[in-house]
């Protein structure tokens, strides 16, 4: 079916065909396979850093799969590594925070592991991430630090922006 050729007719249609590209970019980000652990058996292995405004340290999990994960947190002073809190994380179907008291008169940061447990197998999780809050913010906000926004949405945005600008000089 042809379109009319009304002015602005051929911009509302590319704006729609780019929306609806868009959102089929945004759809299969979301649906990627799970993340599986390393050849160490871990998910996450990062290091965060605290300051007197740090409130805490956390870890965000969305969807874990087949079994808890081992969480294990290593306060870091001078080189020395101390094991602060260890616990396991259930399976949980959604997006979950779980948040330690940051020390930051004992510790420069913080070591957060993530790994599979012994006792299960073909462990996954769909996202993970490590960060800390503020006292003052409450959270970290940017992108990649759990607040929800990562490289994928990055990636949609630029490139629904690039795509707008050459559609939109076509009239």
């Amino acid at each position: 079916m042809a379109l009319p050729n009304l002015p602005g007719t051929k911009t509302v249609a590319s704006l729609f065909l780019l929306v609806a590209v868009a959102l089929g970019i945004a759809a299969g980000a979301g649906g990627v396979a799970g993340l599986e652990a390393d050849a160490n058996g871990e998910f996450l292995n990062e290091t965060v850093s605290v300051d007197n405004s740090t409130d805490s340290v956390y870890v965000e999990l969305t969807n874990v799969s087949n079994g808890p994960l081992n969480v294990t947190v290593s306060g870091l002073y001078n080189g020395t590594e101390t094991v602060v809190n260890e616990t396991q994380i259930d399976s949980p179907t959604n997006t979950t925070v779980h948040e330690w008291q940051a020390n930051s008169s004992e510790y420069d940061g913080y070591r957060i592991v993530v790994s599979e447990d012994s006792t299960a197998t073909n462990q996954s999780v769909e996202s993970i991430s490590a960060g800390t809050f503020d006292e003052t913010s409450g959270g970290g906000g940017g992108a990649g630090d759990g607040s929800g926004f990562n490289k994928m949405h990055a990636l949609v945005v630029v490139i629904v922006a690039a795509a707008a600008g050459v559609m939109l000089g076509d009239d």
